[in-house]
């Protein structure tokens, strides 16, 4: 299962040329500059991709990452798109993170909103159960999707089996609600909306595993890459407004989160979890906790999740014990 590399962009008639074509069009300047879904600034080449995100991938497997991220405005240096290539003997596969299904989804003015769980037997009856919670003693067979759109009379419906998704690779081992979870909310909302994300497949539907510390990490703080490497010359001014807008998104409250509130003295240490009314609630009572913390990044990376799915499924107050060991407490 992987992602068609060879078409991926038009000549001036629309005709679909391949990415070899296009890169020999391109006279060696493999610039590419566009505006993310945000509407900020990114640029890229083949040689930043290969350095950054992908270094076994082919100058074709990168010209046609760049592509795909400037067709569908994603943004690489803001984890929205992943370029896996493990073995250079393999095909490339281009993914992107789940969260961008769902922030678009919720971009269009038609959108009433979505359910997604898991399908368990449990004896001998068939169970739906919202979110990635099951009993003990239940099997977990699948996961589920409702999602609506206005003027509609019947909810777009999706159900996928956990047999033809968990091949038994690190990243299913211990999430295996969470991750078929994702997989149905993936399809229900390429579903719904197949002009936005016919194409686009999360890591869980492919079978890659996304190797999330040998991506080049962020600073938090400046949202500068700290790969130790200055950016070529010819894109230096692209990495910095790329950087940029990572900075900015970063720093900036998540939807439906509000700031830590001014003010509010640290928690003496020792005492037991605060009640979380919510995740933002979590988040923004862990970064008034420890201050070193200060974006919603870096209280998942200190939670060892890579989202906030990953997060509820791990449950608010051990994942505030975790960081409140973390911090030798």
């Amino acid at each position: 299962m992987r992602q068609n590399l060879r078409p991926v962009t038009t000549d001036d008639s629309g005709q679909i040329i391949t990415s070899r074509q296009a890169l020999a069009a391109a006279g060696g300047q493999d610039l590419v500059q566009f505006e993310d879904s945000r509407n900020a600034p990114v640029k890229l080449t083949i040689g930043s991709v290969k350095r950054l995100f992908s270094p076994k991938a082919t100058d074709e497997e990168a010209w046609t990452f760049i592509q795909v991220c400037r067709a569908q405005r994603l943004n690489p240096f803001l984890r929205e798109a992943y370029l896996i290539k493990y073995d250079e003997r393999a095909a490339a596969s281009i993914v992107v993170g789940v969260d961008v299904f769902v922030r678009r989804a919720e971009e269009h003015p038609d959108f009433l909103g979505f359910q997604a769980g898991v399908i368990v037997q449990r004896g001998d009856q068939i169970v739906e159960e919202e979110g990635a919670f099951y009993l003990p003693g239940d099997t977990l067979i699948g996961g589920w999707f409702r999602g609506w759109r206005q003027g509609r009379d019947t909810p777009h419906y999706q159900r996928v089996l956990l047999s033809e998704y968990d091949k038994q690779q690190s990243l299913w081992k211990g999430s295996k609600a969470t991750m078929i979870r994702k997989v149905a909310k993936a399809q229900g909302l390429r579903e719904m909306y197949p002009k936005d994300f016919t194409g686009l497949y999360i890591e869980e539907e492919r079978g890659v595993v996304i190797d999330h510390e040998a991506l080049p990490p962020v600073d938090q703080a400046t949202g500068e890459i700290m790969d130790g490497q200055a950016p070529d010359q010819a894109d230096a001014s692209g990495f910095a407004a790329s950087n940029e807008v990572a900075k900015s998104a970063q720093d900036s409250p998540a939807d439906g989160e509000t700031p830590p509130p001014e003010g509010v003295g640290t928690p003496s240490q020792g005492d037991t979890p605060p009640r979380f009314e919510s995740i933002p609630d979590f988040i923004n009572k862990v970064m008034t906790r420890w201050p070193r913390l200060r974006t919603k990044a870096q209280v998942l990376s200190a939670a060892s999740v890579r989202n906030e799915d990953d997060l509820g499924a791990k449950g608010l107050e051990l994942a505030w014990v975790e960081i409140a060991e973390l911090n030798g407490e």
